[in-house]
Order: structure tokens, then sequence, then C-alpha cells
């Protein structure tokens, strides 16, 4: 018997030969269609609790706003379990104009609370219908809508949460039981936060897990009112009145908004002190890029819009093409003045696409009857043409267009036009610099990380905390931004390429469901138009993550959804039971949940993560705040305690704090400071910012720190009405600094004289002062001067100290500068040592009539390193060793071997010294050691017992000298002995 179908449209219904989930028992969620419906409604709880936590953590606290979204959100809840299709209505209404409404509404409601951009508000509606829809397919039993897609969909949300659970547990440093230490400790070398780094984790996961969800929700809802109706092949009539006609109601808001940033602005701007310098308009979406972003969805909407209702009815066609051609034109404005090239590009591209399609849809329903080669043949010439075309437009065209723009007053000034006079168009070898030099660090580092865990990735929302850490660690100097600005390396860099691989697998089950219902040859213009828009985006998320903007994750998702959707709406109930789901579906998930585990417990763990990049481990403080933006004082809160590791870069470490507790003239506060096992504590009585410096051994210099700071008690901004700030406050703190010295003060300069500091600078100190100095040569030479009006009747001594240990102790009896050299190698072989100078007593100028108030105790100059004192020049005793010449005295240093030993060689060359002994006397370290009686002028080898690898300070002299000259050699100097030098 004869259906009455032709070949052609048998074919098209065998498309749509689904199995119902009718038939399936009652115990089935008829959401995400699992087997177990106790387990969706155990999902359904835990959504309904993430959610709940997500909005308390985010919610704004302007009382008017968050009235608006708990409405909201209640509202699209309420109305999605009694009629889906009207929840659907309501948060497609919405979604387009509710991210910029604190700012372009509610900020004039309420002027006394001021708002920023709230990013997550497309959520709230979003999770309201995906939370009603969800609940009712629970209470009501419903059947779940056939779906080829869910799958994959589940498969991608199952591995975001683990992704998710995975990452947090990590950056809680695998610690099992609630400890706020631990949670609030630094996770990455920029200061960032545990808890900062939770609030990333779940903004993320909702992001995520809303578009898959939603494109779940409007199947169902489709479904549900294909079933309830009883109306079939109606995806046209449903789709245009729940899906279209509200997003271009909707719709009104941004291109109301945007319009009139046109001509202001500042209106609705986000980030002031970026966009609207910049001359770009947000619309009401969350910044430029995504108001581009929905331009390229927005446009094949309204094109395919109209191409519908020409389909529908003909007499339609004005109206709609007056209709399409305002809202192009809108979008045109929009995207000239927000200056997202995604727009340009991305609309282009979509319109070549759809092109292409329609040239290619027409050749092949020409050529259905010609033999199957000289069809190949003309679709091949087609395809070798277009591109062809592209070419011309590349390289010809698009210099043209950009030459043309630049002459149009009216086009030229807008910032989409500043933005593409910066694009090398007609040159794929500078267009590709241009891409590499702007996106290809993020890129890069994203690709690092997929190679540090490929299978499993860095974890979800760990891209933004990771990527100081690698940005660091490649030594880039680039904006650190909040994506990869790469769809697609974002998803592998955070979940690695299991999750990369089941997206893309998504993105393959769209087109081809999206191919059969374009071969069905119904509404093909529309569909035409709808694949064109998804190839657009998909082409576009190469250069961008821009569904992290949430109104365009949702209205992404949502797009994505009207092939499913529409599948929902024709599909028909299958006879016999329902196919069984695979028996053993548990072992691929436990494998990979183990892989999760295993990679955010061993790679990816907070000690590797640290010892590779460089940070130490912190708790107790809150997160870094910047006040005076931009560019304002970076400050941080502790909690009443709080841990630090610090790295030694000097002798003082200064620390600027304050304790600003409302309270705290009444009750001061004892704020105690520990820096590397030293500890101090002040009192604080004021809320005035005041200094801490904590001093440290020279020998900590380049070695960690344990830091602590702790106060008597914690303080709430909320407690004392000062916003609805929760936290526990301790001590304020700017970022501390370390100083090379301390006890001097400014630098000053030395008129022009005779003495040694003749036109050089130096500095004065008080009775104590400690400088940093490399210890690049044995000793350095320090100028010091004491000028105490009665030094002459009453002596001052300075006692100078290295590294804590006193190495002399030189006396002043009369006033002017003196040159004091000072062993440093008695420290060790450290490549920096602790000067320490320290006066017997101080002086006032004042008091002696001079404008001077500081307490002074004596000045030095700058001190200049020496290797050794009274030596000449190198010389070689035949071509064996080399040695130095002395006079009456030398100094120098030389270390005792392993044993302890310390052998001084030396000679005594004085041609008389038969006749009249040489007396050579040698002290190490300040004590006699060696004296001995020379008659000979032969090398000799004096041994010192010291201590292992020990140095020694060397002091030798002879008790007269001769002179080479007067023995007839050619050599004037004054010697006394020899000494071979290690």
């Amino acid at each position: 018997m004869s259906s009455g179908l032709t070949d052609d449209e048998n074919d098209d219904e065998d498309e749509y030969d689904y199995e119902m989930d009718a038939q399936q028992p009652l115990t089935t969620d008829g959401f995400l269609g699992i087997r177990r419906r106790w387990l969706g409604a155990v999902l359904w709880l835990a959504l309904l609790d993430a959610f709940a936590r997500f909005c308390i953590w985010t919610w704004p606290h302007q009382p008017a706003y968050l009235a608006f979204l708990a409405v909201l959100t209640s509202g699209v809840f309420a109305l999605t379990f009694w009629r889906p299709w009207w929840g659907l209505f309501a948060f497609v209404v919405v979604v387009p104009g509710i991210t910029t409404s604190s700012l372009t509404v509610f900020n004039y409601i309420d002027p006394a609370r001021q708002l920023g951009v709230f990013g997550p508000a497309a959520l709230m509606p979003a999770y309201g219908f995906i939370l009603g829809g969800w609940l009712r397919a629970l209470v009501l039993k419903d059947d779940a809508a056939p779906n080829r897609l869910r799958p994959l969909l589940l498969l991608f949300c199952a591995l975001t949460v683990l992704s998710a659970v995975a990452t947090a547990w990590r950056y809680a440093d695998f610690w099992p039981v609630r400890n706020a230490p631990y949670l609030e400790q630094v996770v990455n070398g920029e200061g960032m936060t545990a808890g900062k780094a939770y609030v990333e984790i779940a903004r993320t996961l909702a992001n995520y897990l809303a578009g898959p969800l939603l494109l779940i929700g409007v199947c169902q809802a489709a479904y549900t009112w294909r079933r309830r109706t009883g109306r079939e092949d109606a995806w046209p009539r449903w789709l245009g009145l729940y899906v279209l006609l509200p997003l271009l109601v909707g719709s009104v808001a941004p291109i109301g908004v945007g319009l009139y940033q046109v001509k202001d602005v500042w209106f609705g701007a986000h980030k002031f002190y970026v966009w609207p310098w910049m001359s770009r308009i947000n619309a009401t979406f969350f910044d430029p890029n995504a108001l581009g972003s929905f331009i390229v969805l927005f446009v094949p909407w309204v094109l395919a819009v109209a191409l519908l209702l020409v389909s529908v009815r003909w007499w339609l066609a004005p109206s709609a093409a007056v209709c399409g051609g305002v809202l192009s034109y809108a979008a045109y404005q929009l995207a000239m003045n927000s200056g997202s090239r995604t727009a340009a590009a991305g609309v282009v591209v979509m319109m070549m696409i759809a092109l292409f399609v329609s040239l290619l849809l027409g050749l092949l329903r020409l050529a259905r009857g010609w033999p199957r080669v000289l069809r190949g043949t003309a679709t091949a010439v087609l395809c070798a043409g277009y591109a062809a075309v592209m070419l011309w437009g590349f390289y010809v065209a698009a210099p043209r267009g950009v030459a043309w723009v630049k002459r149009q007053p009216r086009i030229v000034g807008t910032s989409l036009a500043r933005r593409l006079d910066q694009i090398p168009v007609g040159s794929v070898r500078r267009l590709a610099r241009q891409v590499m030099t702007s996106r290809g660090p993020y890129a890069q580092l994203a690709v690092l990380m997929m190679r540090q865990a490929p299978m499993t990735g860095i974890g979800l929302g760990a891209f933004v905390i990771e990527f100081p850490n690698w940005k660091k660690l490649s030594r880039e100097v680039i904006y650190v931004p909040d994506t990869a600005c790469n769809y697609y390396l974002q998803i592998g860099a955070e979940q690695g390429i299991v999750a990369l691989a089941v997206m893309l697998a998504i993105f393959a089950a769209w087109w081809l469901c999206w191919w059969r219902l374009l071969r069905a040859r119904r509404h093909t213009g529309w569909w035409v138009f709808i694949g064109a828009g998804m190839a657009s985006m998909l082409i576009v998320f190469l250069f961008g993550m821009h569904t992290r903007a949430d109104e365009i994750q949702c209205l992404f998702w949502l797009f994505a959804s009207q092939p499913f959707a529409a599948e929902a709406l024709r599909a028909r109930p299958a006879a016999g039971p329902p196919r069984r789901g695979m028996r053993y579906a548990w072992l691929p998930a436990a494998i990979v949940a183990g892989l999760y585990i295993e990679a955010a417990a061993t790679r990816l763990s907070l000690a590797d993560q640290r010892a590779r990049f460089g940070w130490y481990k912190t708790e107790g403080f809150h997160e870094w705040e910047r006040w005076g933006e931009p560019g304002g004082v970076r400050v941080r809160y502790t909690m009443s305690t709080a841990t630090d590791t610090i790295m030694c870069e000097g002798i003082v470490f200064r620390q600027p704090w304050a304790c600003l507790h409302p309270d705290v003239t009444a009750a001061p506060v004892r704020v105690t400071f520990e820096l590397g096992g030293v500890s101090t504590s002040v009192i604080a009585r004021t809320s005035e910012w005041q200094t801490m410096d904590l001093a440290v051994p020279a020998s900590a210099a380049g070695s960690p720190l344990a830091y602590r700071i702790a106060a008597s008690r914690v303080w709430s901004p909320r407690q004392y009405g000062l916003g609805d700030d929760l936290r526990e406050l301790g001590v304020l703190l700017r970022e501390g600094t370390w100083e090379s010295d301390h006890g001097l003060y400014a630098e000053e300069r030395w008129a022009k004289d005779e003495s040694v500091m003749s036109e050089r600078s130096y500095r004065w100190a008080g009775r104590e002062a400690r400088m940093l100095i490399r210890a690049q040569e044995p000793y350095v030479r320090l100028p010091v001067l004491v000028s105490t009006p009665d030094v002459t009747s009453a002596p001052v001594t300075i006692t100078i100290s290295v590294n804590g240990a006193e190495v002399a102790r030189p006396s002043w009896s009369s006033p002017g500068w003196q040159v004091v050299t000072v062993f440093l190698r008695g420290a060790g072989d450290a490549a920096q040592c602790a000067l320490s100078l320290a006066a017997s007593r101080t002086w006032q100028p004042s008091r002696h009539g001079l404008d001077d108030t500081r307490e002074l105790g004596f000045a030095i100059g700058t001190p200049e390193p020496v290797p050794f004192e009274g030596f000449s020049h190198s010389e070689t005793w035949q071509d064996q060793f080399s040695y130095r010449w002395a006079g009456r005295e030398g100094r120098w240093c030389e270390q005792a071997d392993a044993d302890g030993r310390l052998v001084v060689t030396y000679l005594v060359g004085h041609p008389d010294a038969a006749g009249r002994p040489v007396t050579w006397s040698l002290d190490v370290n300040g004590v006699p050691a060696v004296v001995e009686h020379v008659t000979n002028g032969a090398w000799r080898a004096a041994v010192v017992p010291l201590r292992p690898r020990e140095w020694a300070d060397l002091h030798a002299t002879v008790d007269r000298t001769w002179r080479p000259s007067e023995a007839g050699m050619g050599d004037t100097r004054e010697l006394g002995f020899a000494v071979r030098m290690q």
C-alpha cells in the first residue's frame, strides 16, 4: 500500500523515528533521562543546594536589586513548573537586558548603594527555568524528551562537576575537615587565597553547567508542549512563540540602551576606567566583547526569522523585510560603537557560510538527476570558485574596504572603525603575527597547562588561578585575563583532552542533527542561517572564550537547542520496550574519576605548585585589595592570626600596618609580629598607619623566613554598620619592604678639602647603625668620622661587628675622618654581611648652637671592598707560583685546610739578614701566633692550627725594611717580606 508520501518525505520521516520515554518505567528521571528516578531527585537537591550557595556567595546586597532577582528567579521557577513553555518565554525575555540592570536601573532607584555590573545575573533566571522544569518532570513523572545529545551533555556535566570537586579539594590542600586557615591559604604566586579560588570554581561551575542543562530544559519544554497540545510538526509555531518572539522583545533593552550609549557612553558602562575611555559601548551586556558575541547570534536569528515568516505566509514578506532590516541596522550600529571585532568578523563569516550553503544546496537540487561523477565535479568547481572569491576578498576587497571606511566621516570615528584599522588585512603573515602577539601568549600558556595534565587538565576554573604562576614561569610581560582567549584551549587546559573530546563530540552531533533537518527541505532558509550562525560562533571561539559572560552562555546554548527542540516537537512514539543502558557504565566513570583524583593529588598538588612556581605556604590572610582603584595602594587584612613565608632580601623588614577597629581607642589591640623566630609586640591605640621594623641576621639573606602576625581581637564591619562585609578582620597591612641599612640618616656630601672624603657622599648615624654589604672581597675599607666636641678629652670608641661578631674597636681622640679596615671573611663564605657600628656615646648639635636636633654618634662613607692591605702587585717566582711583596706590614686572609692547618709561606729577602737577623711576626685574628728571627733569604713556612676550613685574618710585620735600589737593583720600593698567597 502506498503511504501517500514521496520517497524524500519517507526518508525524512525515518529521521524522526525516535524511541519515546513514554514506555520507560515510572522510576526514570523525566528530565535527565537517567534510569533511577531517586537518583534524579538527589541530583536535583544537590543542584538546588549548589545554586543556593552560589547565590549566597555572589548576590549583591542592594535591597531593591536583591528583591528583583529573588522575585524574578522564583517567578521563572514557578512559571516553568506550571507551564514550561511560559517559563522559557519569561527567561528569554529577560536574558538580553539583565546583566547591567544594576547600573541602568537600580542605581537610580537606590543611589545610596551603588552597584557594579552583576555578572551572574543571567544565571539566576536560567537556573530558575532549569530547576522548575526538572522538578516538574520529577513530581509529575513526565517523560524525558527524545534528545540524541543528552548522553554527551550529561557526560560533559559529570566531568565538569568531578573536575570542580577535585580542584576545590586540591586548593584545600587535601584537608578533609573544615579548617579556616587551610581554606584561606594562598594558592598562587600573586597571593590569591583559597576562598577566592573556591568562588572562582563555583562561578565557573555554575556557568558551565547552565548551558547543557538549559539545552535539555528547552527540549523538555518543547516536548511537554507537544504532548499537551497534541500538535505535530508545529516547531515553527513553537519556536516563534516561545523563543523568537521573547528574544525580539527582550532585545529592545540592549538595542535601546546601546543606541543611547552612542550619545552617552558612560550610561550603564562596565569598568568606568576602561571601556568608556575607549568609547566602547556594552549595551546591557557584560562588556563590549559580550555584546559582539550577541550580535553574532542575533543577526542570523533575525534573518532566519524573516525567511521563516516568508516561508510560512508569503504576504508577510514586506513586514519581514522591514523588521529584519530595522533590527539588522540596529545590530550594525551596536557593532560599530562597541568596537568588537568579534561582531564584525562573526557576521561576515556567517554571511559567507550562509551564501556558500545556499549555493551548494541549489547546486545539489539542480544536479539531482546528474551522474555522480558530474555532480561531484560541479561541487568541486563550486568550492574552488568560492575559495578563490574568498582569497580575492581578503587580498583585494578587504584593503579597499578599509580604505573606503577611512573616507566615510560617519564611520571613521566609530570605535570599530578605529580597531579594524589596526588589522593588517591583505597580508596573512602580518595578520598571523598580530594574532600571535595579542592572543598567542595566552594560547601558549594554555597549551603548557594541557601538557602538565593532559587527561584531566589543571582543574575547572583554575586557569585564572594558575595563570599568574605560568606567567611568572614563562617570564611573559602580559596582561592577566580571565580566559585563554580560545574556547577549545580553555576547556582543554582546565578539564583536559577527555572533556575537550566530549565537547567536540557535542558539536559534531549538533551538525548531524542540523544536516538531518536541512535535508528535510522544510524551511531551508531558516536552517541555513541557523547553521551559518553556529558555524560562525564556533570559528569565533578560536579567538575568545565568549561564553564566560553568562548571558552569552545562555544565549549560545539557547541558539544551539533549536535543532533538538525541533526534533523533540516532531518525534513519534516508538513501539517495543525501551532500550537498556550499559550494564557496566559505572566502570568507565570510575576510571575517569580515578584519573581526576590522581591528577589532583599528585601532579597538581599545592606542594608541587609551590615548589615549581616559587611561593610559600600562607594562611590567615584575606584577599589583596587595591584602595584607590585604579593604581591604588595594595592592602590586605589578616584574620586573628596569619602566617606567611617570605624571602629575606635585607637586614630589616619594614611593615606598614594599622588597626582599623572602630573602638581601638577605648579598647587597644595588642599586635604581635614574629619574623624568623624573633617576636615583637606593640599596643595599637589609634587607627593611624604605623611602621614596624623587624631586624634579621645577615646570615638569613636569601633564605625563607617564617612570618607571623597576630591580633588580640578581631572585628567585623557589619557589626558596626559599615556595610555588608562579614569578614573577621585583624590587622591591615600594606606591602612590606626590605631595607639594606638601618639607623642611618639621609645622604649628605662632604665639602672640598684635603681629607679622604673630599667631595664624597656620607651619612650620619645615631648611636647604632647596621648596613648590608656585599662580601665580594675579604676586607672592606670604611671611612668613619667622629666629631663629638669633647672627643679630645673624652675619646669615643666605635664597636664594629660583622654578622653580630665583634671584629674591631677603634677609638677616636681627635675629630676627623679615619679609615678603618674591617675583615669580612670571618663570617664565612656568605655573599652578604651585616656590618654593625655602635658608638660609646652620642651628642646633639642643637645643644652646641647648631641648627640640628638629631642625635649623632658617627658618620660613615661608602664602604670600599679590598682584597688585602700593604701588598704590591702580583709576581711569579721562577714560573712556579705567585707571590706579593709588602713593606713593613701587610694584611691578608687565608683559609685553613680540611685538617685545620694553615700554612703561611713567606720570604724575608734582606741582603744583610745573615749578620742582622730580621724579626718577622704574624698575628692571626688579632692574636700573636708566630715570631721568627730570619737569617737567610729562603722561603719559609709557618704552620698555624685553626678549625677546619676556617678563614683567618693575617697580619704580618717585620722590624725593618730594605730598598733593592740601594743594593744595585732596579727596584725603588721599600720591601719588608713577601707572601705566597692562596
